[in-house]
C-alpha cells in the first residue's frame, strides 16, 4: 500500500515480490466480497480490510493511506463488476417483446 521510496514496504519487500502480490490479492479479494454483499464504500473502510497489513505497509511516509488504497481498490473493482446496461436504440427488444421481424 506504500511506496517503495523511504523504506515503507517490509525490509527486502517491494512492489514485485510475492508478498506484496499476496497482500494485493488478499485485499482485492476482501474489497471482492463486500461488494458482493452490497457494502458501500464508508462500510468498506470501517471494516479496515487492510487491517492485517497496516501495521507493515502504511506508515508517516507512505504516499498512499490505507483508507485511500481501499477507495481505490473498490471503485475499481465496483466499475468492473456492475451490471451492464440493457440494450437500447435499434434493433434491441424492448421489454416482453419480440424482436423486431417477428411476431
Amino acid at each position: 500500500m506504500a511506496a517503495s521510496a523511504g523504506g515503507q514496504y517490509p525490509k527486502g519487500v517491494h512492489a514485485g515480490h510475492p508478498l506484496f502480490r499476496d497482500m494485493m490479492v488478499i485485499v482485492r479479494d476482501r474489497i471482492q466480497d463486500a461488494l458482493k454483499k452490497r457494502m458501500t464504500l464508508e462500510q468498506v473502510k470501517a471494516a479496515r480490510l487492510t487491517r492485517d497489513y497496516d501495521v507493515e505497509y502504511v506508515g508517516p511516509n507512505s504516499f498512499v493511506s490505507a483508507d485511500r488504497f481501499v477507495e481505490a481498490m473498490y471503485k475499481d473493482l465496483a466499475a468492473k463488476t456492475a451490471p451492464a446496461a440493457p440494450a437500447r436504440g435499434p434493433g434491441a427488444a424492448g421489454r416482453g417483446q419480440a424482436p423486431a421481424g417477428r411476431k
